[in-house]
């Protein structure tokens, strides 16, 4: 809770400064730092953006288009952590069998693409053009302890008011960590 309220600070601090200077540009300096926050709180926010940005049904026109900047542009880690995800998985001498460009082609909220080249031993050829697709550093356990974290809040939610049950939120949370979980997991998508 305390690193929630940590990444919402410079949002609820600014909020009343934008506010005053809203036709000046502060409605665009209040988007910038609720899109911040929500991809520094990780998967789970950024993903809730991202649905968010496609009903326009429930939502102001203006909230989608803003929440549909997450769709293709969530910022992507370093090259450093890349590399030691890759080291982790593969071992050290991964670099012998592949060549990554640093620069990612793509970043969604749980990963990221590098365009990269298999690397033919002597003789076998020319190097085969891949996408590496490499998970963010922490992303997982951000999944679990906010899928958690929502699992007790609805818990707790449906135990002081009865009539929660009747939304069907724990349902509804369900349905999005079967829908989140598979993202999460690289392996699922590597078997398609």
């Amino acid at each position: 809770c305390l690193e929630i309220f940590c990444r919402a600070l410079p949002l609820a601090i600014s909020a009343p400064l934008c506010f005053v200077f809203w036709e000046r540009g502060g409605e665009r300096w209040m988007w910038r730092l609720i899109l911040s926050a929500l991809q520094a709180e990780g998967p789970i926010a950024v993903k809730f953006a991202q649905w968010a940005s496609t009903r326009p049904d429930i939502l102001p026109r203006s909230v989608c288009d803003h929440f549909a900047a997450l769709q293709a542009d969530v910022e992507p880690h370093s090259f450093r952590d890349t590399k030691r995800t890759i080291a982790q998985a593969f071992g050290p001498s991964w670099e012998t069998s592949i060549q990554l460009d640093e620069k990612p082609i793509g970043s969604g909220c749980m990963a990221q693409v590098h365009r990269g080249r298999l690397l033919q031993p002597e003789g076998g050829g020319p190097a085969r053009e891949v996408a590496v697709k490499v998970r963010h550093p922490g992303a997982q356990d951000k999944v679990d302890l906010d899928l958690e974290v929502m699992r007790t809040v609805v818990s707790l939610l449906e135990a002081i008011w009865s009539g929660a049950r009747y939304l069907a939120i724990s349902e509804a949370v369900a349905h999005f960590e079967a829908f989140v979980r598979p993202q999460a997991d690289l392996r699922i998508e590597a078997d398609r």
